[in-house]
């Protein structure tokens, strides 16, 4: 194995997962041996055995990457299957898409999974893009991780002291930034993988996951800090909204605030959702309200002036200097949750609007159904305490549909990976629900009683597994496989 393609701290941790492997097998010489060889730190915990186990480090995590490596090989096996049977079908032809049509990935009872742990309501549930984990925020100011498969705990983190609102994941590293190493090249340092994580005590905390140590805490917001993104597609900068009214925009690298938007909003800020592309994002706010922000004009803004607090006399400010690229009126209560329509989503939207109008759906025009022709996203989606679920065309602000059918506020809203023309939703009814975008908006699915409380948050793997993850105020974590 080279180990040049390790970062230091990397290195130390696979060295110490071997070692406490050794010692727990009971190779007590070859541990001592390889301590030596290694210069493995002497650790603090003894395991009763006359052995020394490092606190930070779990004498079975090398077992552990062990048995995730054979999950992901017979992920990979399985895949490679399937491949070379819609080859042997001509490449996918109609008994693959028989197939395909019949499975929906919709969320089905009972649930698969109950994860038990935190003591106080769950805010938040995030699935890794790409690993096989799964991290929950609750009110008791910690963050659990749960083995994404299996459910199985895997540790609690332990800094913020107050309710942990949001966490976020940071986003893959794009592969062209990663070289494949010659010869005659150093590898690049793959970059770490960060937790952010926000709460009510004020502070935003950046975790790095292979060390699982807090590596820095913002602070700055004046008030509860609601909701946090990484703006990708580097991930190297971070947005975070609060009850203060204010958006900040922080460096992952140094810690430090970029740029303060004071009085975004007239009320609390409870969301963000920020594009792929990173250009784009949308808040929204008690004050009933869904803003888009051109992340491209803020920062111009900024890079023009000494200043770091960008603050106007009037909210609507923001939207005669162009930042503000539309705001969205039409909910009749606080406005709890936002997201971006996706691509396939916005295709099904158009379908839909055509027939609707009696004309032909004439396929991606310029710009195509997913964007504007500058690539802005076409729609957007928010749901709040009136109960209700509205589309909206971004560009124009118009509401395009609007989903009526939870009986409390709803609480989370997120677009379908797996089956474009699917919303889903969750609420303090205690339901999830799946939406058609291309039948209007109509309900298709109800869990109802999906838990015996308030549903708060929810989140859909994305790796391969077809899991929704939901918590809220029964402060369980349940797990729902598909059909």
């Amino acid at each position: 194995m080279d180990l040049t393609v390790l970062s230091n701290r990397q290195r130390e941790q696979l060295h110490k997962a071997i070692h406490s492997y050794l010692v727990k097998s009971g190779f007590s010489s070859s541990a001592e041996s390889f301590a030596t060889e290694a210069k493995v730190p002497v650790p603090t915990i003894t395991n009763g055995e006359g052995g020394v186990l490092s606190p930070a480090d779990p004498p079975d995590l090398l077992e552990k990457k062990w048995i995730a490596v054979i999950r992901l090989q017979k992920k990979i096996n399985d895949l490679e299957t399937k491949i070379t049977q819609l080859e042997a079908t001509g490449g996918g032809g109609n008994s693959g898409s028989n197939s395909n049509a019949q499975r929906q990935y919709l969320p089905i009872s009972p649930e698969k999974l109950a994860l038990t742990g935190h003591n106080a309501n769950i805010n938040c549930v995030r699935y890794h893009p790409s690993l096989l984990i799964l991290a929950s925020a609750s009110e008791d100011a910690s963050i659990k991780f749960w083995d994404a498969e299996t459910g199985q705990f895997e540790r609690t983190l332990r800094s913020h002291t107050l309710a942990v609102q949001d966490i976020c994941f940071s986003p893959p590293p794009p592969t062209s930034s990663l070289p494949a190493p010659t010869p005659s090249t150093t590898p690049a340092k793959p970059q770490p993988i960060l937790l952010a994580s926000c709460s009510a005590d004020l502070t935003i905390k950046l975790w790095d996951l292979s060390s699982f140590s807090v590596l820095k805490t913002l602070t700055g917001h004046d008030h509860n800090v609601s909701s946090i993104s990484f703006i990708p597609p580097s991930g190297d900068r971070l947005v975070s909204v609060s009850r203060d009214k204010s958006i900040r925009f922080w460096s992952i690298a140094t810690g430090y605030c970029l740029a303060t938007l004071s009085s975004a909003h007239s009320e609390w800020i409870k969301k963000v959702a920020v594009d792929p592309s990173g250009k784009y994002m949308l808040t929204c706010s008690a004050d009933r309200t869904v803003k888009l922000w051109d992340i491209e004009k803020i920062f111009l803004h900024f890079s023009s002036t000494s200043n770091t607090r960008f603050s106007f006399n009037k909210e609507d400010d923001y939207e005669e200097h162009g930042l503000v690229i539309s705001v969205m009126r039409g909910h009749e209560h606080v406005i709890e949750t936002v997201c971006f329509a996706t691509p396939e989503g916005a295709e099904w939207i158009d379908k839909y609007e055509a027939k609707s109008k009696g004309e032909e759906y004439k396929g991606k025009g310029k710009g195509g159904s997913a964007s504007e022709g500058n690539g802005m996203p076409k729609y957007g989606v928010s749901g709040g305490r009136d109960k209700v679920i509205k589309v909206w065309e971004l560009a124009t602000g118009r509401q395009v549909m609007e989903m009526i059918g939870h009986d409390n506020w709803v609480r989370g809203v997120m677009w379908h990976p797996r089956n474009g023309k699917i919303l889903m939703s969750c609420s303090d009814d205690k339901s999830v629900r799946m939406w058609d975008m291309s039948e209007g908006g109509r309900a298709v699915r109800t869990m109802s009683d999906a838990h015996p409380h308030f549903i708060a948050c929810m989140d859909y793997s994305r790796n391969g597994m077809d899991l929704l993850a939901t918590g809220g105020v029964d402060k369980i974590v349940r797990i729902w496989g598909v059909k």
